[in-house]
């Protein structure tokens, strides 16, 4: 769901005269995409306490609080999807901030909801490694556009950088980075 959502607002990406406004809505579309698939997960989890017999029933009430039940689908379902949201506001806002502070120089008007998509969309601990690749591949680029093509003091816009890094780490993280134990520290 994360992929296709990123890779619709990606379609917006090469139309340069679009308003911020699009990929703040998207970027919301996704926060309410997951949100509800998550209910969904929760939903599901319930039924196959309710349901699934043995020992797990009594997880649920009358045997136990709901409150246990809320707080084993809120630490295992919204948690990671909670930090990434509030990262991924930060961003923009923190964007916009030091944009207009140093005029203009740094981000397009909607580069900073392009990066907020990205952010949230890669999730906990996703964010982690979304900001580690994207550094490494504006540094990359900007070595390659001074040492190659010998351009001086040329800049380089990271605007359609921001989500193929996103898809980028949501596939690595989705098969690889999932099975290494020892990132395991990192998961709520």
């Amino acid at each position: 769901m994360a992929i296709g959502t990123s890779l619709l607002s990606g379609r917006f990406l090469f139309v340069r005269d679009r308003k911020d406004s699009a990929f703040r809505c998207f970027f919301f579309f996704s926060v309410f995409s997951i949100f509800l698939y998550e209910v969904y997960q929760s939903w599901l989890q319930y039924g196959y306490w309710r349901n699934g017999g043995g020992i797990s029933q009594y997880l649920l009430p009358p045997y136990n609080s709901s409150f246990y039940f809320f707080q084993y689908v809120g630490f295992r379902f919204f948690a990671p999807w909670a930090v990434a949201f509030l990262i991924s506001l930060v961003f923009p806002i923190l964007a916009k901030f030091i944009n207009k502070k140093c005029g203009e120089r740094f981000f397009y008007a909607e580069e900073p909801w392009i990066a907020a998509i990205g952010f949230f969309l890669s999730g906990y601990p996703g964010w982690l490694y979304y900001s580690l690749v994207f550094l490494i591949v504006f540094l990359l680029a900007h070595l390659f556009v001074n040492l190659f093509l010998r351009k001086k003091n040329e800049r380089i816009s990271s605007y359609y950088l921001w989500l193929p890094a996103a898809i980028f780490v949501i596939i690595i993280q989705e098969f690889w980075l999932s099975h290494v134990e020892w990132l395991n520290f990192l998961r709520i």
